[in-house]
């Protein structure tokens, strides 16, 4: 090899290296971001894919190029595959089990339990609340167990998809639903998994691409919302119900697999699971429906203020226009010959002010004792919140707070739900339903 092929190659490897460094530097920087070490910036947190991707092929360029380089390659190959195998796991497997073994011994093993994290929370909170009030010791355990997104998204992030596999356990679970502490929550919460369209995708985090029992398709986000913001009618704990929450009902969601779905809510990294997903939790505009019994059913709910854990962050007050929300829902196979779709709106309820009642907490006057967290307790405590609304529907006294709109668009019904005022919370729930009308009878 003469002098200018060996210069040559020396650039090359010395430019390839410089290029494979600030690959592997991008992708570490994604993974700070979304596991909350750093804020997010979407040059990085975006591109950590495509610096895996340029690391991975200008390696697998060099790895042929440094085994090409052999002085032995031409004359014996097998000799230079050998000891370039060899050098290769001796470069990289003693370092790694001397990670491992290092990680494992102290305990510093990424991601820490799920539940060593829940019991670490507890602990600070009844540590505060010894010397600051129980509100603002809740409000910062929340914003440990869940990093809200950069910019305008932490309180107002818009999704659309179809509802996907996974979700919520009611009706007696054998297991404590992970996560639902009762610090953080004033109930249960009603989880569905949400496969987002492409003008979505972007949202989500390499975590949200790790299936497991709760979400089964990769590449969902899971959205949250406490159940008596769903059916405000639900009770967990009923008066004469104990403290077991396997015994407690499940509230009563009309949501099935495939039906179209439009959220707007908080942004948030949960950091109380792992992997660490980006999340919709909670929502304060919801709009959900698909077909039923050949023809249409469109849900709507909504509340004037953000419930737990996005309590404390304040929505613009008067709302903005781009709050809106607007969805097109695809219509069933038409009835009979000769008839039409008919488009019908009708308000379930309207909460003005309701009132909060706790019948289960954390050591609050009620509920779990946070001093023995270990064991049943330790479950209890995840999910022991239990709550109810204490209000009147006034369904006609909505107007000031939402305005909805739903109307015949090609093959649909396009829904729009927007908020006009929040002085105060208020909760609202309606259903839109689209029938074929038959001419004569006025049905099929």
């Amino acid at each position: 090899m003469n002098q200018t092929d060996q210069d040559w190659r020396s650039r090359i490897d010395k430019r390839f290296t410089s290029l494979r460094g600030g690959a592997a530097l991008i992708v570490m920087l994604a993974h700070y971001q979304y596991i909350g070490f750093m804020p997010a910036v979407p040059a990085f947190k975006y591109s950590g894919q495509c610096g895996l991707m340029v690391f991975f092929f200008l390696s697998s360029f060099l790895l042929c190029h440094s085994l090409a380089s052999d002085a032995n390659w031409a004359a014996r190959p097998h000799l230079s595959i050998v000891t370039y195998s060899i050098n290769r796991i001796f470069r990289i497997f003693p370092l790694l089990c001397a990670v491992i073994a290092l990680t494992c011994w102290n305990g510093s093993s990424f991601f820490p339990s799920c539940t060593a994290f829940w019991e670490a929370l507890a602990v600070q909170f009844q540590s505060c609340v010894l010397t600051g009030g129980a509100p603002s010791c809740r409000t910062g355990i929340e914003q440990q167990e869940w990093v809200a997104w950069a910019g305008e998204t932490a309180v107002s992030q818009e999704v659309h998809g179809t509802v996907a596999p996974g979700g919520s356990v009611f009706a007696s679970p054998e297991r404590a639903p992970d996560g639902d502490l009762c610090i953080s929550h004033d109930d249960i919460d009603w989880n569905f998994n949400v496969s987002l369209d492409p003008a979505f995708a972007a949202a989500l985090l390499p975590g949200n691409s790790v299936p497991d029992d709760d979400h089964p398709d990769a590449a969902v986000m899971e959205a949250e919302w406490e159940a008596m913001y769903l059916d405000p009618t639900y009770v967990a704990k009923s008066d004469d119900a104990g403290t077991d929450y396997t015994h407690w009902p499940a509230p009563s969601v009309d949501m099935a697999l495939g039906d179209r779905v439009a959220l707007r809510g908080a942004g948030v990294i949960d950091c109380g699971h792992s992997p660490y997903r980006a999340e919709l939790h909670p929502p304060y505009l919801a709009l959900w429906g698909g077909g039923r019994d050949a023809g249409l059913v469109i849900h709507v709910r909504a509340s004037a203020l953000f419930s737990r854990p996005a309590d404390g962050r304040a929505l613009p007050n008067p709302p903005l226009a781009a709050e809106a929300l607007s969805e097109t829902f695809a219509l069933p196979a038409p009835g009979a010959d000769g008839g039409t779709w008919v488009v019908e709106s009708a308000v379930d309820y309207f909460l003005d002010a309701p009132q909060l009642q706790v019948d289960q907490g954390c050591n609050l006057g009620n509920g779990v004792d946070l001093t023995k967290l270990s064991g049943p307790a330790l479950n209890a405590a995840l999910a022991s919140p239990a709550a109810r609304w204490v209000s009147t529907s006034t369904p006609d006294a909505g107007g000031g707070f939402f305005a909805l709109a739903a109307s015949l668009v090609d093959g649909g019904v396009q829904v729009t739900l927007a908020p006009l005022s929040r002085p105060h919370q208020a909760l609202f729930g309606a259903t839109v339903r689209a029938r074929w009308l038959c001419p004569g009878d006025g049905g099929c």
